[in-house]
C-alpha cells in the first residue's frame, strides 16, 4: 500500500498545531483575525533547492523568522504543479496590529530580502484574512444604522 505524500509528514493534523484557533461564540462582540501575506517567488533553477529548504520547517528563514518576529506563526510553501521555479508563500501572523508591526520592523525586512535575494522575482500579493463571521457584520451594520 503506497503512503500517501501529505501523510508522511503529518498531514493537517501537524499543521493545525502551529496556527492558533479561532472560536467564536455568540455573545461574542470581537474575533481576533489572523493575517495571511501572500507573496509569489519566480527562482532561478539553479537557487530553488536552497529557497525551498531555508523556507521548510527547520529551515534558516523560518528559523530565523520565529526568532526575530514573535508575531509569526508559521508560513506555507506552495510549487507550482508545472513551472516548478514558481513558488508562492504565505505567512501567517497573529493580527493585523502584528503583520503591521512586523512591515516596520528592520529584523522582517531583512527576513524578506532574503528571500528576494534567492528569486529572479517576488510579487506581494497583499495581506488577507476571513471576512467577518455574517452576525458579527449584521450588528454592526445595524448599530452604525442606528447611530
Amino acid at each position: 500500500m503506497a503512503v500517501h505524500p501529505r501523510h508522511q509528514w503529518g498531514g493537517a493534523r501537524s499543521h493545525a498545531r502551529l496556527i492558533p484557533r479561532t472560536r467564536v461564540h455568540a455573545n461574542d462582540t470581537e474575533r481576533p483575525h489572523m493575517i495571511h501575506s501572500a507573496t509569489v517567488f519566480l527562482v532561478a533553477d539553479d537557487a530553488l533547492p536552497a529557497f525551498i529548504e531555508s523556507n521548510r520547517s527547520h529551515g534558516l528563514w523560518r528559523q530565523l523568522a520565529r526568532q526575530l518576529q514573535p508575531a509569526f506563526v508559521a508560513t506555507d510553501l506552495l510549487q507550482n504543479a508545472t513551472r516548478r521555479n514558481l513558488v508562492l508563500t504565505i505567512d501567517y501572523f497573529v493580527s493585523p496590529e502584528a503583520y503591521q508591526r512586523c512591515l516596520q520592523s528592520p529584523a522582517y525586512e531583512t527576513l524578506l530580502r532574503f528571500r528576494q535575494n534567492l528569486s529572479v522575482v517576488a510579487i506581494q500579493l497583499g495581506a488577507f484574512s476571513f471576512p467577518p463571521h455574517p452576525a458579527l457584520t449584521e450588528d454592526t451594520v445595524t448599530e452604525s444604522a442606528v447611530l
